[in-house]
């Protein structure tokens, strides 16, 4: 082994390439300065050695250490070097310019007391060596004048050189390897090493990433161990499990850097010898004691190195003669004696795994890295395996099938242990067990009726297998991992049980969460056969997932919905034995297990082979729907017809045979999802759905159906045909199936589906009629937003197919423009200018045909119509029997008992009279006044018109006889139809209302707000009695309120009161006592939280002197209820969460302490309760002066110290709840030493209290990584 190492002085002789022998003594002089402590910045070697060197191809100097070494002459020595055969001729011309002079470098060199070294392959003996000598001394002695008599001159020629090499094994067995290819068996080159195919260390680069734990940072790791190493007789060790990459991280510690940017590290690079266990245990102590014995400076590397050789190579290389330093891998990580610095590696975050895949396979997308992160659990190895298959044609990825890398994972140099091994196979057989507290029932079930052992020897090898890192704990729970390992065991385990016993655990002997991380850990199993056949077991005739209770439960929903993954044919033939023959009237019951069930059908509809049954078993649970959210049965269904991302591979024809079954059925519920689902079908313009259906198993992703061009048109006509057909032919669905062609004619028409609209159109306006009024928004939005980047036969067939939609006879554009006219056909003032002229027209044209116009009024009377006020203005402008018209509409409005009756059309019609023929506008005015049957609308006639004192006094005689009800007078309200009325003249108007109940008063404080809405012309001043008058009605705030804009009306009213000027004392303090008798109700409500608070801070910031007393002498009742309201509106109520304080907190500490004084049997603990606890101190949390005073005066009193924990523990929060509890301990481990016994015994009680939850916590939140809330 040792002779192996020896580089001869013919190998060197060999060496004809002037590269090759730069590089070379390249290597050469980096070791050399490593061997005897030699800055290596002095080092220069020019990459390239061809361009003019002045007389130098390398050059090393340095300061301190050493003045020579045993091949480096001078603290300045020059090398030329020269491969090939030098004469005296050669030698003499070496150091010579072309004129004669003594190059450049060389008299530097000479000038600094330097040596110059002729670095040459030839060899020479004796004499011959001495001329070659004397010949570069003559040539330096003509060229210089003699200027350096006593030049130091070295001819280092093959025999010299490869003495040289020899005393560095490192250069040696690279020199071996690169330059006469000779590979040392078992000993490498950092090069060498770092070519290793099995390392791909050149796939990708290295990603110095950190552990899942944060205990290691592998750029701390790459920069610290270096350092140690380059030392004399260090020692290093990296541990840790197959899979972590410890032999890539040891390569990457020594990767050169760019060219001349770190000589350090060059020179350790040269020094390193890179070794193998493979070669021998015996063999590696050889070589070292060779290493020691020859003083071989260096860094040895040992992979596969077990702890016993460890030992034994360390104390070799820390003997004081040793002159190297040793760093060992080994995949067992026990633990090291001795100084050697160790580095375990562990299982690395997520961030490095997604970082390793991103950089090595740039093909990968986001969710397969993802899903790849989820199966690699921290492992390089197992990403990088999974990444390449994920780009290849291989379908089963993620087991672990390589024997040996298993053994060393699970038992590193440990001789296998049966039960050991049925321990581990078992845990695998779960995603995640309970194994400590209250979950260690699950592990107690695991050892009994799986491994058939105790429960104490199951737990010590889970310990085992957990410090070996094997297996993960977050909070009272396990996982084996890496997940390619534990579904090696637990495929394997399967193979052993028989699915008799897997079907009674599952019959309540199994504790039921268990069952589902079973079933989850089992999805992960679909490539496995005997997984496979257990679920066929399960769900066949006899298994307990063909049965429709048992599925309808959470618990067998839940794992139903993992096993669909495992063996897709077996679920869902199971699903259909247990429903498939239900009626929509019995599927209504299924409840409980719904959820996951259409989880778990969601599934099934994705893939090909199973879409039609499952599809098929979806729509009619869709018929059946009992769910609200979107993603419910119907929602589901629906959304598989989706052109793009459907969540299905099913194409288009396969997907339609099961509507073409659902529309034969001629089930209403069935039909009315099958036309919403082609109406789906039609969308063109946007895709997106909810991932998740396409990760099933450990296979590849799923991919949705991606259709051709030629597909996605076949599959967009055919659907048009069907909703055509029905549109046209199926009296109870043709609307419906009108409307969804309609909403996505500009979709359609946009993506050039043009001649098939227009074909469809066509067919249905022949079968309905031209009044289709949405589909007509559709064609001119294609028009006016799409046209413009049409070719010109589409934009021709465009305004064809608007222009067949347009309205011709007047009855047809009555209903279109006046009634249902979209709100898109005016976009602009031009849009708008031409609707007012089409209403003109349609006015005038009505005017000029008196029998039409009034045949088509009762119509105009019912409902809401979109135009009314233009069109009924104008007509009324011109319309030649104002009379007759008007005569009519009172008469079918006073006869029809239809609740859409609306006179809005007649108001607008007398606007437009009333300037014209303003007599006849009154008159009918007065006669809606005096009939009963028309009171209710003597408001909506009126707001069209001027109003004045007498339609106010109109008004209010019907409020106060009861002909207009408050809802009827909320009208006056908008528009500002009252804008012009002065305060004095709208003041009957808000007293009749003021004197009716509920409605009535919120009606007032309605019209008063819009009225004073800007308060432009200053009239708050005038009506400022009025509105406290209506901020004192009573109940508005103890009472019930119609909505949040009836508070925001009071907000309002309150706001301008309760800022003016004067001051306001008196309603101040009324509308405390109203805040503090709504406390005392049950009814408090909190939907009036944000009202109260505006009115608090609004009370407290202008009357706090008062409203305080008032507040104090109901916190000093004895009212537990009223007490607890009024901690909410006194605190900080909902806010609390977000930092903020209460009004209470408003008042100096002064003034809050001194009532805690007046009141010590309720005021202190109430301040304990709802003030702040703590502030920032600096970089600490400490207690508040406030709450540090009350607990110094008031700190011996039960009721504040309770006060003081209700306090604590009420709050809200997000995420862990861990830093919550942690910021009260230093506060409470201060008032240890409190003055009181009281303070210090309760502050033990809650430290105790709050470092429990801090821990339980803490298990919660490892437990959340395992998906367990």
């Amino acid at each position: 082994m040792v002779s192996a190492l020896n580089v001869t002085a013919e190998q060197i002789h060999g060496i004809k390439s002037s590269e090759q022998l730069v590089r070379l003594l390249r290597r050469l002089l980096h070791a050399e300065a490593r061997a005897n402590n030699i800055a290596r910045r002095g080092i220069n070697v020019p990459a390239q050695i061809t361009v003019s060197d002045k007389g130098e191809d390398a050059r090393i100097e340095w300061r301190g250490g050493p003045n020579d070494t045993d091949y480096l002459p001078a603290r300045v020595s020059m090398f030329q070097s020269k491969a090939t055969r030098m004469t005296d001729g050669k030698c003499k011309s070496e150091v010579k310019n072309k004129d004669g002079t003594l190059k450049e470098a060389i008299g530097e060199s000479l000038e600094a007391n330097g040596a110059y070294i002729i670095f040459c392959t030839d060899k020479y003996v004796g004499d011959t060596l001495r001329e070659r000598v004397n010949a570069v001394r003559e040539g330096i002695a003509t060229a210089s004048a003699n200027k350096y008599p006593d030049a130091l001159i070295e001819f280092y020629d093959a025999n010299k050189i490869s003495d040289w090499v020899n005393s560095h094994p490192s250069v040696a067995i690279w020199a071996l390897a690169e330059l006469f290819g000779r590979p040392v068996t078992g000993l490498q080159s950092w090069k060498s090493w770092c070519e290793n195919p099995d390392l791909e260390a050149n796939t990708y680069e290295f990603i110095p990433g950190r552990s899942a734990d944060g205990l290691v940072d592998l750029n701390n790791v790459i920069r610290d161990v270096p350092l140690h190493l380059a030392s004399p007789r260090a020692v290093a060790r990296i541990v840790g499990l197959s899979g972590l990459g410890k032999t890539r991280v040891a390569l990457e510690m020594f990767r050169p850097p760019d060219e001349g940017t770190n000589t350090m590290r060059e020179a350790e690079v040269a020094s390193i010898v890179y070794a193998s266990t493979d070669i021998g245990a015996e063999n590696l102590s050889l070589l070292f004691n060779h290493f020691r014995n020859e003083n071989v400076d260096g860094i040895v590397i040992v992979d596969d190195c077990d702890i016993e050789l460890h030992h034994n190579l360390a104390r070799v290389a820390q003997h004081p003669d040793s002159h190297f330093s040793l760093l060992t891998l080994d995949f067992d990580p026990k633990s090291v004696s001795g100084d050697a610095r160790v580095v375990e590696l562990r299982r690395f975050d997520n961030d490095t795994i997604k970082s390793i895949l991103k950089q090595a396979y740039p093909g990968l997308r986001d969710p397969d890295i993802d899903r790849i992160c989820a199966f690699a659990q921290g492992f390089p190895l197992m990403a990088v395996l999974l990444g390449k298959a994920a780009l290849s044609d291989i379908d089963e990825v993620v087991t672990l099938k390589d024997d040996v890398v298993l053994k060393r994972m699970i038992w590193g140099r440990d001789e296998p242990d049966a039960q050991g091994h049925s321990v581990i196979a078992a845990c695998s057989l779960f995603d995640n067990l309970g194994v400590y507290g209250p979950s260690k029932r699950e592990l107690e079930f695991v050892a009994q009726s799986i491994c058939n052992t105790s429960f104490s020897d199951c737990f010590q090898w889970v310990q085992r297998f957990e410090r070996r890192q094997l297996i993960q704990r977050r909070g009272d729970f396990v996982q084996v991992l890496p997940k390619p390992l534990a579904l090696r065991l637990a495929g394997e385990r399967w193979a052993e049980i028989h699915p008799d016993d897997a079907k009674s655990w599952f019959g309540g002997a199994m504790p039921e969460r268990l069952q589902a991380m079973l079933c989850d850990q089992l999805a992960k199993l679909d490539f496995h056969p005997s997984a496979k056949a257990l679920v066929e077991e399960l769900c066949g005739p006899t298994g307990p997932f063909s049965d429709p209770e048992v599925l309808n439960t959470e618990a067998g929903s839940r794992c139903f919905r993992s096993l669909v993954e495992t063996n897709p044919q077996a679920a869902l033939n199971g699903i259909e034995i247990a429903y498939g023959s239900w009626t929509p009237e019995q599927l209504l019951n299924v409840v409980d297990g719904r959820r996951n069930l259409i989880w778990a059908l969601e599934k099934l509809c994705f893939r090909r082979e199973t879409f039609h049954s499952a599809a098929t078993l979806l729509l009619a649970f869709a018929a059946a729907e009992n769910e609200s959210w979107s993603n419910n049965a119907t929602g589901q269904f629906v959304h598989l017809y989706q052109l793009v991302l459907s969540g299905t591979e099913a194409n288009g024809d396969e997907k339609l045979l099961v509507i073409d079954e659902a529309l034969s059925s001629n089930d209403p519920r069935y039909l009315e999802i099958a036309v919403q689902a082609l109406g789906h079908g039609l969308t063109l313009w946007h895709y997106s759905r909810t991932g998740g259906a396409e990760e099933q198993g450990s296979g590849k992703r799923l991919q949705d159906w991606y259709p051709t061009r030629d597909d996605a048109d076949r599959y967009i006509r055919n659907i048009l045909s069907r909703l055509t057909d029905i549109a046209c032919g199926h009296t109870d669905f043709a609307e419906k199936a009108k409307n969804e062609i309609a909403t996505r004619i500009r979709e359609l028409v946009s993506r050039g589906f043009v001649d098939e609209v227009s074909s469809s159109v066509e067919s249905i306006v022949e079968r309905h009629g031209i009044h289709w009024p949405t589909a007509l928004e559709q064609t001119y939005d294609v028009l006016q937003f799409d046209a413009e980047g049409m070719v010109p036969e589409l934009r021709k067939k465009a305004e064809s197919l608007h222009n067949r939609l347009l309205p011709r006879s007047l009855e047809d554009r009555l209903r279109f423009y006046v009634t249902d006219l979209p709100w898109d056909f005016i976009l602009d003032d031009d849009g708008q200018k031409d609707v007012d002229n089409e209403i003109k027209t349609l006015a005038n044209e009505c005017s000029q045909n008196v029998d039409l116009t009034l045949k088509l009024l009762p119509a105009w009377l019912v409902g809401s119509h979109r135009q009314f006020f233009a069109f009924g203005r104008h007509l009324g402008e011109n319309f030649p029997e104002p009379e007759r018209l008007v005569g009519e509409a009172l008469t079918f409005l006073e006869n029809t008992d239809d609740q859409e009756t609306s006179a809005s059309f007649l108001g607008a019609f007398l606007a437009g009279i009333h300037p014209i023929n303003p007599a006849l506008a009154e008159q009918t005015l007065d006669t809606v006044s005096e009939s009963p049957k028309l009171q209710h609308f003597l408001v909506d006639l009126t707001r069209f018109m001027p109003i004045g004192v007498r339609e106010i006094r109109r008004i209010v005689s019907k409020i106060e006889s009861g002909g207009v009800s408050p809802s009827e007078a909320q009208l006056l309200a908008y528009g500002s139809v009252l804008a012009d009325l002065a305060p004095e003249e709208i003041t009957p108007l808000l007293e009749a209302l003021s004197q009716l109940d509920g409605d009535g008063h919120w009606t007032a404080l309605f019209i008063a707000t819009m009225y004073l809405h800007g308060d432009r012309k200053g009239r708050f001043h005038a009506l400022r009695e009025q509105v406290e008058n209506l901020l004192r009605l009573p109940d508005l705030l103890t009472g019930e309120h119609r909505s949040t804009s009836d508070d925001h009306h009071f907000e309002v009213l309150a706001t301008l009161a309760l800022n003016g000027a004067p001051s306001t004392k008196d309603l101040a303090q009324y509308l405390a006592a109203e805040i503090i008798r709504l406390c005392k109700r049950k009814s408090f409500s909190y939907g009036r939280d944000h009202l109260v608070g505006k009115l608090m801070n609004l009370l407290f910031a202008n009357y706090q002197k008062d409203v305080w007393p008032l507040f104090k002498a109901a916190i000093a009742e004895d009212d537990p209820l009223a007490h607890f309201h009024l901690e909410h509106v006194l605190g900080a109520g909902f806010d609390k969460g977000e930092g903020k304080i209460g009004v209470l907190l408003s008042l100096s500490n002064d003034v809050l302490l001194e009532w805690c004084r007046e009141e010590p049997q309720s005021a202190p603990a109430f301040l304990a309760k709802i003030a702040p606890l703590l502030e920032q101190n600096g970089e600490e949390l400490d207690f508040t002066p406030l709450m540090a005073a009350v607990l110094e005066e008031f700190g011996d009193r039960k009721d504040v110290l309770s006060a003081v924990s209700g306090n604590m523990y009420t709050f809200f929060h997000a995420g862990s709840l861990v830093p919550y509890f942690q910021q009260y301990v230093r506060p409470m481990e201060q008032l240890l030493s409190h003055r009181h016994k009281a303070v210090r015994e309760f502050a033990k009680r809650q430290i105790a209290s709050l470092r429990s939850n801090i821990e339980s916590e803490k298990k919660q939140d490892e437990a959340n990584d395992f998906g367990i809330f």
